[in-house]
């Protein structure tokens, strides 16, 4: 038997889905395990004493093992958690929530039953690698453990439309004279649309840029090329081509137009929720002044301006500002909503009325040194915390109890299936 086989028994499932278990008392991480199961393993890297590892034969299988959906798991790194049922995923990550909020001593009156839906086809935005083997082009999401680009032609958790596109990507990408400096492709869908964006190191040539126009026509699709950051796009103009995709929030009557650079959540049907318990959480919306921190494009704040809130936005981005105001006219909701470009990790935003309450959805690392000082003014009764890193919300928490908010009710939403990742909304009150 090689060296690099080992015979393991899997003590514990971690939060990101491997398994783990020790040889000589030191610890291994092994992708597709459960724990109780016996399994073979290949040892693929060491890195600061942890040894990472797959597992190639499954000798003893655990009761909540399924068939994987997709034939690329586990080496493709996109999913970690395709291996095991779906009612396991959603437990993993709650014991994931309560022990975070365990460790910051967050104790919350009512534990909402985690929201789950659709376990494939959800995502409708994604980042792809792409890497040339020869004549054979790569397109895909990074192995586990590695940089190196997955062979895939197809992907279970993009939207099937997205998925459709991989393989017609690598048939164009081989075609490319620049095929070499091309690392990623960049997917985004709308409602009514899709976009791609094709990072490139070199320019392309006429020709490439003849073959990516007819990509864009009889795919449909609109394809920015990127020759540096994101202020360096530009659209390709074709038939079919268009700079703006959207979204519908039907419950509240709102559409969304966003950029495919933009953030946006990728799940629809649980955005959708997330929204749906964010708004109930904050009651009876008419007449009430609103604070919305890290408000992107305006996903909560339009629904909350349609509920019949006055809505101040801030976010860091000056295009997802602009593009909010867009959203705010086209919706005819210009009157109830102002937003402004600030940094909230560096600058204290001046209130131009003081909120009943404040929502906040910031990125996984949390709201930031002035968290505190938002919560400050008196006449703030609720705050409503989106969070996409149980960590780091768990920190804030323990902020938002020290200014007098009680812990009310807090719920899991599965927003990447398959995966590690998941996004809570929380309801803080203040007697």
């Amino acid at each position: 038997m090689r060296s690099n086989i080992v015979e393991l028994e899997i003590e514990k499932l971690l939060s990101n889905g491997e398994g783990l278990s020790s040889i000589d008392t030191k610890p291994i991480q092994v992708r597709n395990a459960l724990p109780g199961e016996s399994v073979s393993a290949r040892i693929l890297k060491k890195r600061k004493g942890i040894k990472y590892s797959d597992a190639i034969e499954i000798k003893t299988s655990s009761e909540v093992r399924k068939e994987p959906s997709c034939q690329y798991f586990p080496r493709c790194g996109g999913c970690s958690m395709l291996h095991m049922q779906p009612d396991a995923e959603i437990e993993l990550k709650q014991r994931k929530l309560l022990s975070d909020l365990r460790e910051n001593e967050i104790v919350f009156a009512e534990i909402l039953k985690p929201v789950a839906k659709n376990f494939l086809g959800y995502r409708r935005k994604a980042r792809l690698g792409v890497k040339c083997l020869g004549d054979q082009v790569l397109v895909g999401f990074r192995e586990s453990f590695s940089s190196r680009v997955a062979r895939s032609d197809h992907c279970q958790i993009l939207t099937p439309r997205l998925s459709s596109l991989i393989c017609q990507l690598q048939e164009l990408i081989s075609l490319c004279s620049v095929k070499n400096h091309i690392p990623q492709v960049e997917l985004a869908e709308g409602d009514d649309g899709i976009a791609l964006i094709v990072r490139h190191l070199k320019e392309f040539s006429d020709s490439d840029l003849a073959l990516w126009q007819g990509f864009s026509e009889k795919m449909r699709v609109s394809v920015f090329c990127q020759s540096a950051g994101y202020d360096s796009l530009i659209l390709l103009k074709t038939k079919t081509s268009g700079a703006h995709l959207s979204y519908m929030l039907p419950e509240y009557g709102v559409s969304l137009d966003f950029l495919p650079e933009h953030f946006i959540q990728v799940n629809s049907e649980i955005n959708a929720e997330l929204i749906r318990t964010a708004l109930c959480f904050l009651g009876d919306l008419k007449g009430k002044v609103i604070q919305d921190f890290f408000s992107g494009i305006g996903n909560f704040s339009l629904p909350l301006a349609r509920s019949g809130a006055t809505v101040f936005g801030y976010e860091l981005s000056t295009d997802s500002v602009d593009m909010a105001l867009k959203n705010a006219v086209t919706n005819r909701l210009e009157s109830r909503v102002t937003f402004a470009a600030i940094d909230l990790y560096k600058d204290f935003p001046g209130f131009m009325c003081d909120p009943d309450a404040i929502l906040i959805d910031p990125p996984r690392s949390g709201a930031g040194n002035y968290l505190s000082s938002w919560l400050e003014v008196a006449s703030c009764k609720k705050v409503v915390y989106v969070s996409c890193n149980s960590e780091s919300f768990s920190r804030d928490a323990k902020i938002i109890n020290s200014q007098g908010f009680k812990s009310k009710q807090i719920a899991l939403f599965n927003m990447f299936p398959g995966t590690a990742h998941f996004e809570t909304v929380s309801l803080f009150v203040r007697d």
